[in-house]
This record gives C-alpha cells, structure tokens and sequence, in this order.
C-alpha cells in the first residue's frame, strides 16, 4: 500500500516529517510498543496497556469467569486510549493549523519525560494508574506515527503489519506488485520482529527492575526521538547518533545481565574460562553436559543439545554474537573532506555448531555486518555486508591415539595464527575475515602443525554476494611448541605463500605479487615478565621485478600484580621494510597481509607496511572487571621513498611528494568493562598529531578518534 504525502497544513490528513518516516525510527517505535506490553502484563496484572485486542479478548474471558475485579482493570486502560486517541487527534489538528509546532518531538518528548517519572513510583503504586497513563500516551503518540518510508503502519501493534508483510511477499514472488514490494517485504518483516524483540527485552527487563524497567522503554523513545532529529543542524545529529547507539547498548546490557545473573551464582562445575576464545568455533561447550551447569542459564539448553543419550560427544549448540558500535573520526585522511562525523556500525554472527563423535563435526555461521550515517559511506570490505555466510566447514578426525590427532578441516572459515600479525580474524573492523579451503592440524606430543591452502573471501555489500577471490591464493606451514631454553616460552615456525594477481605499490604501480614468507617467534609469560618477539622475511616476484622485504617486532611488558590496581608497562617496538627506489627492479615493501586490526588503536588509519613505530603502554585494573590503559604510539617511514597504505591494500598517502621520516603522534586511552563472560564493554579515545611527512603530503589536520561498543556473545 503506498501512503499519499500531503501538505503539513492539509485538513485530510497528518503525515509525520520525513525525518521520522525511517525505517529505524518506526523499528525502535515498535519494539517500545512491544516492551510496554511486556511490561504491562507481567508488571501490572497481566493487563496489556498497548494491543486493545488483548485487553477486549481478556475481558470477556473474565467475564465468563465472573472475575469482575480483572474486568475493571481490563475496561480502565480501553478508556483511557479512547481519550489519549481524541487528545492526539486534538493535537494534529492544532499542528495542521500551525498552532503547535514539531508534534511529533512533542508527543515524544512528553511520553519520555512521564515514563521516566513512572519508574521512580514505589512498588506499591496503584497498577491500574500506571497502565492507564501509560495507554493515554501510547494513543496520543499513535496520531503522530504512522508511516515508514511510503507505506502506513502501525507502531503499538503487530497485526496490520504483519498483514502487510504477507501481501508484500505474495506481489514480489508473483510479480503482480510494484517495484518496491521486495523493500515493503523487508521493511514489515522488521518492523513485526523488532515488536517481539522489544517484548522479550521487556519480559526480561521487568523480572529483573521490575517498575524501573520502563527507563528501557523510554530509552527505545528518545532512541528514535534524536534519530528522527538525524536531518537537522550537524550538532544534534552527531547528539543523535550517540543516544541512539547508548540506547541500545542498554538494552542489549539488560537483556545479557538476565542470562547471566543466575549462572554467576550457580554451583562450581568443570566448565567455562572466564574470557571467550578468540573464533566462535573453539568455544568448547561440552561442560553444559551436566545439567547442573545449566541451571538459571535461560540460553544453556540452546548451547547445548544432546543428541544421544550419555554419550556428550553427540550433541548439537546454538550461539551467537552481537556487537553494537559508535564510530568518530573529526578529519578523517587528515582533512576537511569529507567531513567526520558520528555514525553506527552493527555486526551480527549466529551459529550452529554438530558434533557427531569425536571424529566429525560441521560448522555454520550466518553474519550481517552493518554501517549506518558515515560520511563517504562504507569502506569497501571494511564495513558493510548485508548477510553472508561467514563460515562454513567440516571435519574430519583422520587419526587420533591418545592426545595425538590428525585433523582436516574444509570449507568456509576463519583463522588465527601466533599473535595474528599476518593471519588475523580482524575483530577490530566490522566484517571479520574469512578464508575458503582446507586447514591440515597435526598435534604430535608438544608439536602443533598446521598446514593450508586458502582463498581470501571477497566481502561485497549486499545479501550472499561473498565468493571467493579468484585472484588471490594464500597456503602455509605454521608449527609451535615450547622452548625449553626460554623462561616460560614457545616457538613458532611458519612458511607462507601469498600469489595476488593485482596488487599496487607506491610509485610501481600494479602488478601480480607472488611473495614467500618465512618467519619466526619467540613469546612467553613468567611471574612477572611477558614478551613476544617476532621476524619475518620475504622473498618473491612483483610483475618482473624481485621482492626483497623484512619485518621485526616486539612487545615486552612487566606486571606487578601484588601491588595495588596490579599495573603492566609494557613496550611494543616494530619496524617493517619500505621500498628503497621506485625507479628500481626490486621491491622492497613488506606485506602484512591479513593482519591483525587493531594493531596500535581501533582508528586504523594506515596499515602495517614501510613503518618504524614505538608504543609505549600503562595498563591498571581499576576494579577486577574494569581495566584502563594509556597507550600512545610515535610513527616514522621506514623508507623516505615509499608511501602509507591502508588496511585494504591501496596506497593512501604517497611518499613521493615528502622526504619527511616523521608520520604522526598518537595519544590514546581505552577503557574496558568486562560485564561478566558473556558481556563486555569497551572505548577507546585517541588524537593524532600529524607529523612533517603527513603536513607536507597532506592537509596535515589533527584527527580526534572515538570508538565505543557493546559485545554479547553465547
């Protein structure tokens, strides 16, 4: 159904500003609609103060049932949405004749404000008052919101909606529809979710915060309040963008505590570390095989699905992750345009995890990575990809004796790799990195060998648009296993094989690379003492020219833990080879290839590649949960001939136009919360002073750098 948009001062009909016809607002509308049910019904004698159908039909039940008392609460809030639905039409018509101005800011602003007021209310507070308030408001708001994008809606009920997402969906599949029948699909489809969404968050909120919990709800109002305000003046979009994503961080931070609060209680059981495994796949769940370590867990029977009898090595687990982020950068590439801005980013993984034995098991996860108001729009790769299967993969136990195995692994998957400075998930950015092949593991006594052959996953912005590169082919050796001769320490020894079909370098242009790498490292951990020291060279070809690059870094750090706030000082040095002359038949620029993000902050503003860097680190743990570190870094060319490249391979800042060394200053500081296992908090603030190389190359602007977000992950 498509809405006619007439005038504002139109006596026929109300349509909401444009700005609040998007597809978030009426998203974060709906599931307020949901939540306040929720909230209603388990809150205040099961009465619902938003879908009036529920109260008729709970009526007349108790009506059979001579339960007059619950009839009269059912009958209060019906009222009162009669007479908030004549004051909101009241009020439209006052807007259409200019009388009031921004209806909808107002209808909201008033709703937030008396929600609010109502959470203060002691236990003992009269229910029926509270539902019928919380009905007027619901009317009133109702007269203001009824659209999304081109089509009518409603956002205190499910049913019109749900009845428009059945149409939308028989018009695309028969193509007897318009053009847009595929979007209105989609819209109700999310619309009708995030409706169920906002009622479990409630249903999960109210057991918890009982009358306060409906500050979660008045959250999800002033979430689409300051979203709906994204078209006006920059400054209070920035505002907006930060309390939308503040809002949801605390709805997701409730709706995790619940799961949680139980289990932390619960009785010690062989089971979970206390931090989550770096990829999904290696969260070992088999401890949830004793029902005692379920108890109070409500997500544990999904984690744990047992598949034949006593035998726990059949079974099938459910999970998933979810990270909410805010992004700033003031002047990103160190100038004016385009301009920083506050915007959104949202990744979302679900996985399934079969086990049928010790020597078979398949892998699956689903992910929708998400970026919402940056300035320039997505980076490629980096940033958006509506769905796509982030992995996918089997095993197979070919030989097992003892602690002894053999295992190969094919299909889809992510890897990690010593400290991931070459082969990484890439957490930091919102679309992890994935590989398609084949991973050999051998564990033999104290060895653990892996050997691959894999292509890189292209990361297109759409839905399933995710082969794999037919350009790139990347294969290895990596072996660890302890030193003894090292306090404390392990080895590790790799081979890798990289083979790009294009790849451009500063002041060579682009070619095909077939690059070799070997490497070493040395890392460990003693009472106090923590280092990691790693070297990599690499040989090859670029087009007809050879390739003749080197890598050195290291991270030592010194922990005093029987001292207050158990501080660590640590010093992570690194250079990694430049080319030396354009002009001649070697390349020189080392290639960091899948490399871990982030390295030296979140910001990410240029790759591993023709660098000197210093980063000295002080780490505090201010409370067992809370731990703050200061971080700054100082950044140098390693060679005056070559210039910066970007996490995605492309040269961003030329070095042919500076023989300046100096790069830039980096003065940072993170904060993280870890909730409990399953929740985490983080942020991080940065400020980079560009140096003289970045001043000549450059319009050499300061760069303000702000991240925050939330994980949940089961």
């Amino acid at each position: 159904m498509t809405a006619t948009v007439t005038p504002s001062n139109s006596t026929v009909n109300h349509v909401p500003e444009p700005a609040f016809n998007s597809l978030i607002v009426a998203m974060l509308l709906t599931a307020a609609g949901g939540f306040l049910d929720a909230f209603s019904y388990l809150g205040q004698g099961h009465v619902f103060a938003n879908v009036m159908t529920g109260n008729l039909v709970l009526s007349a039940i108790s009506s059979v049932r001579s339960d007059w008392t619950h009839v009269t609460r059912l009958l209060l809030p019906l009222a009162s949405y009669v007479a908030g639905a004549s004051t909101g039409a009241m009020l439209r018509s006052s807007a259409q004749k200019r009388m009031i101005a921004a209806p909808q800011v107002l209808a909201l602003g008033i709703e937030i404000a008396i929600l609010a007021g109502v959470g203060w209310l002691p236990e003992g507070f009269s229910s029926a008052a509270i539902v019928s308030t919380i009905s007027f408001l619901i009317a009133v708001r109702s007269c203001f919101f009824s659209h999304v994008e081109a089509w009518t809606y409603a956002s205190t009920m499910p049913t019109g909606n749900l009845r428009q997402f059945g149409e939308a969906v028989f018009q695309s599949l028969s193509g007897t529809g318009n053009p847009k029948s595929k979007r209105q699909a989609m819209v109700f489809a999310l619309v009708t979710l995030s409706f169920f969404l906002g009622a479990l968050t409630g249903a999960v909120a109210t057991n918890i915060l009982h009358n306060r919990a409906i500050w979660i709800g008045g959250l999800f109002l002033l979430a689409a309040l300051v979203c709906g305000l994204e078209d006006r003046p920059p400054a209070l979009s920035t505002v907006a963008s930060s309390v939308c994503f503040i809002g949801i961080l605390a709805l997701l931070s409730v709706t995790s505590a619940r799961a949680q609060t139980p289990l932390d209680a619960a009785p010690v059981c062989p089971g979970p570390s206390t931090t989550l495994p770096v990829t999904t796949y290696d969260e070992d769940v088999k401890y949830l095989a004793d029902r005692e370590c379920q108890t109070g867990d409500i997500l544990a029977p999904l984690q744990y699905i047992p598949l034949r009898g006593e035998d726990g090595s059949y079974y099938l687990s459910f999970g998933f992750w979810i990270r909410e982020r805010g992004d700033y950068a003031s002047n990103p590439n160190w100038s004016t345009r385009p301009s920083g801005n506050v915007y959104l980013m949202q990744r979302y993984l679900a996985h399934m995890d079969l086990h049928l034995g010790e020597r078979f098991r398949f892998f699956g996860e689903l992910a929708s990575s998400l970026e919402n108001g940056r300035n320039g729009g997505p980076r490629p790769g980096l940033d958006d990809e509506k769905l796509y299967v982030h992995q996918g993969f089997f095993d197979v136990g070919l030989f097992r004796s003892g602690s002894d195995n053999l295992t190969l692994r094919a299909g889809r998957q992510e890897i990690a790799l010593g400290s991931e400075n070459l082969v990484s998930t890439r957490d930091g950015r919102n679309i992890r990195n994935s590989l398609d092949g084949v991973r050999l593991t051998w564990v033999k006594r104290d060895w653990t060998v892996d050997a691959f052959a894999v292509k890189p996953v292209l990361n297109n912005s759409g839905y399933f648009d995710d082969p794999p590169s037919h350009g790139s082919s990347f294969w290895g050796l990596y072996a660890v296993r302890p030193l003894p001769f090292l306090p404390h320490g392990s080895v590790d020894l790799y081979y890798m094989g990289l083979d790009n079909q294009s790849v451009l370098f500063d002041g060579k242009g682009a070619g095909r690379e077939q690059r070799e790498t070997l490497g070493t490292r040395l890392w460990g951990k003693t009472q106090h003492w923590d280092y990691n020291d790693e070297f990599a060279f690499q040989f090859g070809s670029f087009r007809s020219d050879d390739i003749r690059a080197w890598a050195v870094s290291t991270e030592h750090g010194y922990r005093i833990e029987s001292k207050p706030l158990q501080p660590r000082f640590g010093l992570r040095a690194l250079a990694l080879s430049g080319d030396r002359n354009p002009s001649s038949h070697t390349l020189g620029t080392f290639n960091s290839m899948f490399e871990q993000g982030p390295y030296f902050s979140y910001a990410e503003l240029f790759a591993r590649r023709n660098l000197i860097a210093l980063q000295p680190s002080a780490e505090l743990n201010l409370t067992k949960s809370v731990s703050w570190k200061f971080n700054p870094a100082f950044f140098w060319r390693e060679s005056t001939s070559d210039g910066l490249y970007s996490i995605g391979n492309s040269v961003i800042v030329s070095g042919l136009n500076s023989d300046a060394r100096y790069i830039a200053t980096q003065v940072s500081t993170q904060l993280r919360w870890r909730i409990n296992r399953n929740l985490t908090w983080f942020t991080e603030f940065g400020h980079f002073s560009p140096g003289e190389f970045l001043k000549q190359a450059t319009p050499g602007r300061n760069l303000n750098y702000w991240t925050a977000w939330l994980d949940v992950r089961y």
